[in-house]
């Protein structure tokens, strides 16, 4: 069972951090493929998109911080609890939905790694191209790859999440040289719970 201090919204970028790493180190022996996947994947955009590539936009993007926060919770449940993540990937496979889902990540991170080589064709700052460079590889990465189509395929809400973040970092690599900040937030993302 998931410790409860680990289901709450983090409300700053090292709360963020602290609570995913928390689950990451949650002991658990699972061998049930989904879950490992998931905590292998998860550990490793920690290392190649979270500090170069999500930070710089969670702390000038008030959408971006707002959905962060948000799917933290369900995260970290999926991290520490096998049976849940394990119960909803089964569910998403018998729905014969996790091929459109597969399809669809694929696709959204095709589109990142589309932009971030637009970007390329611009000047732009140190710390977008730092940024560019992280969303690249996470874009790239099948360990990270992996993870963000489990997620998606097992939650609801972290569909949604994941499709208006990475939309708006699409945009802001397709239209920015700089990381913007905005206080702007969809409609979309006020509906979700």
């Amino acid at each position: 069972m998931v410790a409860v201090a680990l289901l709450k919204r983090p409300s700053s970028w090292e709360e963020f951090i602290l609570l995913v790493r928390k689950g990451l180190d949650h002991p658990l022996e699972s061998e049930r493929p989904c879950v490992k996947e998931l905590r292998k994947g998860t550990n490793h955009m920690m290392d190649v998109w979270f500090e170069d590539g999500l930070q710089p936009l969670y702390k000038k993007n008030t959408i971006v911080s707002l959905l962060s926060n948000t799917i933290c919770p369900s995260l970290c449940e999926f991290l520490t609890d096998e049976n849940l993540l394990d119960d909803a990937y089964k569910k998403a496979c018998s729905e014969k939905k996790v091929e459109k889902r597969t399809k669809k990540v694929a696709d959204i991170m095709s589109h990142i790694s589309e932009a971030c080589d637009s970007s390329k064709n611009r000047k732009t700052t140190d710390e977008f191209r730092k940024m560019s460079d992280a969303m690249k590889k996470m874009a790239c990465d099948e360990e990270c790859k992996n993870a963000i189509h489990i997620l998606y395929a097992s939650h609801e809400n972290a569909r949604k999440i994941l499709t208006l973040m990475f939309n708006r970092l699409v945009d802001a690599l397709n239209n920015h040289s700089d990381v913007m900040e905005s206080t702007d937030i969809p409609f979309e993302a006020m509906m979700i719970s």
